[in-house]
């Protein structure tokens, strides 16, 4: 007959658990450092993961399974919609995975109570108090990141400005993930049109303007339409092609439920639980790039005029980086100009961005975290943003209000950038917000410019 074991003995075996798990955690350390580059604090992993889910949650089509065969679908599933003037927008109906509300009119705010729409009749009651200062953001995730997570950071700023003494700042996004130009345009038109009142209107643009047009070509789309419009007006008649957004579906699900399990607080403070997640994230991300580039190269099939848009110039490449920047610079013209006849102050800021050579230095840790030397879009940076800059400079002379921060990062070393694409972690959203706001409140201190003034709005 066994013997029960003795207490002794089951401490024993505890103890030597304990002494695994300490060694198993000691090794999956030496692991992530390998593998990270570098030491990581936890937190800037947990952070990391935040702006991946917020990210998949924005751009990507993240479907719930590989029979999703139809773009409809794809994207419903996740809340995004077509837009009858935006290309895209999100359905309130629709809760957000990130936490964040849905206005009535598709767009994201930090609270479901906050910054409505207003009603089509303002009451026109006077309250007593000064209307909050109205600052509305346009552009990109990026743009998106900021008025979303460092929203508070830009209002700080503004509010210690003496221009605007006792005023509220009120930070409000018209920003969405893959907007590009004319998107910022079309919808800043369509929302004075609806008889929004902003104070300043913020353009935080420039990487998607030049990267996603290269995308539109490769799948043989026209250049200025919306990004994977092919994808979002149904063009799915090629099997090879319902095959690969079913994949991409899949597979953008399965990496955002993997940095969603472990975000969880015992896994986050687990190095075995974290060398597992950046290990599957990897893997994961590999497969989702060549799924999307298989998605994007063309002959996949024929397809209508509804989905791929005008007949595409042949031209040489710097040419159409000339086409590109001019097309950006237009447009920015054209939002000062709507925005300065609604009484508005424009201000069209360069996002940065990690390829950009000397706009950074990084070290190891953020090296391996957040630049490709091989990904897609570093050349069309490399040659594209110097263009930006100089047209930025341009948009200066004839009077628009333009910032170049390209190398707003130039001197800081500490890892700012989230993942390989341009995307920033939370300090780095931070610093770029403040940065701005110090901009903006210098703008608005230095007086009306000329051509303000006409057209404002009643207040």
């Amino acid at each position: 007959m066994r013997q029960p074991r003795s207490r002794q003995q089951i401490v024993f075996a505890l103890l030597s658990l304990a002494a695994l798990a300490l060694v198993a955690e000691f090794l999956a350390y030496a692991g992530l450092f390998v593998v990270e580059g570098g030491f990581t604090w936890p937190g800037e992993r947990a952070a990391e993961r935040r702006i991946l889910i917020e990210t998949i949650a924005e751009e990507r089509a993240a479907g719930t399974s590989e029979a999703e065969q139809t773009a409809a679908a794809v994207f419903s599933s996740r809340g995004v919609v077509v837009h009858p003037f935006f290309g895209v927008s999100r359905d309130p109906a629709v809760p957000d995975s990130f936490g964040r509300g849905i206005s009535d009119q598709g767009f994201f705010v930090r609270r479901p109570s906050a910054d409505a729409e207003p009603s089509a009749e303002p009451s026109g009651e006077p309250s007593g108090e000064p209307e909050p200062f109205t600052v509305a953001v346009f552009g990109g995730s990026l743009a998106n990141h900021l008025a979303i997570s460092t929203g508070k950071r830009l209002a700080a700023v503004l509010e210690g400005s003496p221009a605007l003494a006792g005023r509220t700042v009120r930070v409000r996004s018209f920003a969405m993930g893959g907007y590009k130009q004319p998107q910022q345009l079309n919808v800043l038109a369509y929302f004075l049109a609806l008889g929004e009142r902003f104070d300043v209107v913020i353009n935080v643009d420039g990487f998607n303007d030049l990267v996603l047009p290269f995308d539109n070509l490769r799948a043989e789309v026209y250049p200025f339409y919306p990004m994977t419009w092919s994808v979002l007006t149904g063009d799915l008649s090629d099997p090879e092609r319902q095959r690969l957004v079913g994949e991409i579906a899949y597979l953008e699900a399965r990496r955002l439920a993997h940095a969603e399990r472990f975000s969880s607080p015992l896994l986050a403070r687990s190095a075995v639980a974290q060398l597992a997640w950046r290990l599957a994230d990897r893997r994961l991300a590999g497969r989702l790039a060549e799924r999307r580039q298989a998605l994007a190269a063309p002959g996949l099939g024929g397809r209508p005029f509804a989905s791929h848009g005008p007949a595409i110039t042949p031209m040489e490449t710097a040419a159409r980086y000339r086409q590109l920047v001019d097309f950006w610079a237009r447009c920015s013209l054209q939002m000062d100009a709507l925005a300065r006849a609604f009484g508005a102050r424009y201000v069209h800021v360069l996002q940065p961005n990690q390829y950009l050579p000397g706009s950074k230095p990084m070290g190891r840790a953020e090296r391996q975290r957040a630049f490709d030397p091989e990904i897609h879009h570093r050349p069309i940076v490399e040659q594209g943003y110097p263009l930006l800059i100089a047209a930025g400079e341009e948009l200066r002379r004839r009077g628009v209000a333009f910032y170049d921060l390209t190398r707003i990062f130039a001197d800081t070393e500490r890892p700012l950038y989230a993942d390989v694409c341009c995307h920033l972690n939370g300090e780095g959203n931070a610093l770029l917000a403040e940065a701005i706001g110090r901009l903006v409140a210098r703008d608005l201190a230095a007086g009306p410019r000329p051509g303000d003034g006409g057209g404002s709005q009643p207040r």
